[in-house]
């Protein structure tokens, strides 16, 4: 039964997103939390892990979410379900796509796609700094700390490792995988270490 859930989910969230994986964040998160899979917490590691390894996010995503809800079968009905919308639509729409490429309707609908996925993608990043930037989901509570008392409302650490990776990709260029294992030894320096050094009495 849950097999059938996941490949179900993931074929609705791959036959309704738009945007890339990216784009799919938002609604694969919301047919977690709906289904009680995993934690917030545990889903943006998820989204990080997927991040590092090779291929498409969301397609990962599905991969590992479908894992730990299910093992190995859960993994291939949940990769399945993501990517079996794509695949059949992409097949009917590639026959008609260049035929119609300068037809006025399908322009016009771009126009207003674009910056529907500009916000699907927007959202997958306020997620992502729900639980690793911010000390809490956004609410107005949240922005009122935020301006009374950034400290109470901001994790530091995370702040500063985000503003040294859009410097590093968007400054200098650096390969996104570099920046990613830039961030994963700076978290090891910011909190694991010096935890370990509180522990032990140092």
């Amino acid at each position: 039964m849950e097999i059938l859930k996941l490949f179900l989910s993931f074929m609705k969230i791959g036959l309704f997103s738009f945007g890339g994986g990216y784009a799919m964040i938002p609604l694969i998160q919301q047919e977690i939390e709906s289904n009680g899979w995993l934690t917030p917490v545990e889903f943006a590691d998820i989204v990080a892990i997927a991040e590092m390894t090779p291929g498409p996010i969301a397609v990962n995503s599905a991969t590992f979410v479908g894992y730990r809800v299910a093992g190995v079968l859960g993994s291939i009905a949940a990769t399945t379900g993501v990517a079996t919308p794509s695949f059949v639509l992409m097949l009917i729409v590639s026959s008609f796509f260049i035929k119609f490429q300068k037809h006025p309707l399908k322009i016009m609908a771009f126009y207003g796609i674009r910056p529907a996925v500009t916000g699907l993608i927007f959202a997958a990043g306020v997620f992502i700094a729900e639980s690793s930037i911010l000390k809490g989901e956004l609410s107005v509570r949240l922005f009122k700390t935020l301006f009374a008392n950034p400290l109470n409302a901001v994790d530091i650490k995370g702040l500063f490792i985000m503003a040294v990776a859009l410097v590093l990709i968007l400054r200098f260029r650096i390969n996104p995988i570099l920046v990613v294992a830039i961030a994963g030894i700076s978290g090891i320096l910011l909190y694991y270490l010096p935890a370990l050094f509180q522990n032990s009495g140092f």
